[in-house]
């Protein structure tokens, strides 16, 4: 991903390492859940986003979602070495309603058209730092940035708005969302006009449940091959249940 720095995109990209990036320092305030979604952070955001999506990396340009997906839950195991983990995954989870779940998200969600961009896919609060003079935020930690939906990139961005706690009560209603894609299509100068907004709104309440699917499975995975001090299971579980609310409410 040099060329995101040499785009201006990125701080300076100093060493790799395993599970790791070292980049140069940003003066500035990382955003906190409850704030990105507020008059002053919200704008920029969405305008970053937008520059963000107009990336054009010498890579494949087709959207990696799906195929992503498909790999991670190749590597979900039959069992857990953790009693507990176990017992959870079992009682909350059966591969093959996982595997169902899938498709028909696959094929409702390539019919929609939604752009692909240049994602960055994992747009939590501790990857946005804003500028000392608050006319600019900057993005880090860009490891699963990739082509991708634009309407994914955006709903899991609004997803996080929820924080690790998973308090979806934050989610940002139609409003709040409608003033947000007016300020990405704006930056673009796309049409904004109510069509536009009213079509970019059913968009991104679609993608919400690609968001907490990939994240379910991410962390099913990670339940069982990492050895960071967090309840990845149970996170799963909180995910994949919001998952089946959003989708009685979207789905209908």
């Amino acid at each position: 991903m040099a060329g995101l720095t040499r785009l201006g995109m990125c701080p300076p990209l100093y060493a790799r390492f395993n599970n790791g990036l070292v980049y140069g320092f940003i003066p500035g305030t990382v955003a906190k859940p409850e704030e990105m979604g507020n008059a002053l952070w919200a704008p920029l955001i969405a305008r970053k986003l937008a520059e963000w999506g107009q990336v054009q990396l010498p890579d494949d340009h087709s959207p990696q979602l799906f195929s992503i997906i498909r790999r991670w839950m190749n590597d979900i195991p039959a069992n857990y070495a953790s009693e507990r983990d176990n017992a959870i995954f079992h009682n909350n989870f059966k591969i093959q309603d996982l595997v169902a779940e899938r498709d028909q998200l696959d094929a409702i969600l390539t019919k929609l058209d939604s752009p692909v961009v240049f994602s960055h896919n994992d747009l939590l609060s501790g990857n946005i730092i804003m500028a000392e003079s608050k006319d600019e935020v900057f993005f880090i930690d860009y490891e699963y940035a990739m082509y991708n939906y634009r309407g994914f990139d955006i709903a899991n961005h609004f997803n996080e708005y929820a924080g690790f706690e998973c308090d979806y009560g934050r989610y940002p209603g139609k409003e709040a969302q409608l003033a947000w894609f007016k300020a990405y299509l704006g930056h673009l100068a796309l049409d904004s006009g109510s069509g536009a907004l009213e079509a970019m709104y059913t968009e991104v309440s679609l993608f919400q449940l690609a968001s907490h699917f990939y994240w379910g499975i991410w962390a099913l995975v990670q339940a069982d091959i990492s050895d960071i001090d967090f309840d990845y299971m149970d996170y799963a579980r909180l995910r994949f249940e919001q998952y089946y609310k959003v989708k009685t409410r979207v789905l209908v």
